[in-house]
């Protein structure tokens, strides 16, 4: 599957059902540096307009997972507020600066 096609399919699909609350969904990982075997993950950086909380956060990994089963893959979902993205220690990660650079973004 194309990466730039399933980052936005899983971003239009999370967008239905969270009131348009997220921002970027980006692929980034072994998947878009050819690196990836036929069992890898698809490593996923989902960044949210409005804070998150563990009830966003479950929502987010139960439509991850339909596209899970529909696919026959594993999502592996980093999910972040673009506020603590830019303001937070957890924004200043390298996996979430790599994933906005190198990434596959919707």
């Amino acid at each position: 599957m194309d990466g730039k096609q399933l980052a936005s399919e899983i971003k239009n699909h999370l967008n239905l059902h969270l009131d348009n609350n997220v921002l970027d969904v980006i692929l980034f990982g072994s998947r878009t540096k050819n690196t990836a075997h036929a069992n890898s993950d698809y490593d996923i950086l989902i960044i949210l307009k409005s804070s998150d909380n563990r009830i966003t956060r479950r929502k987010i990994n139960d439509l991850c997972y339909d596209i899970d089963l529909k696919y026959n893959i594993f999502l592996d979902t980093q999910i972040i507020s673009k506020d603590e993205l830019l303001h937070g220690i957890r924004g200043k990660h390298p996996i979430f600066k790599l994933a906005i650079k190198e990434g596959i973004h919707a």
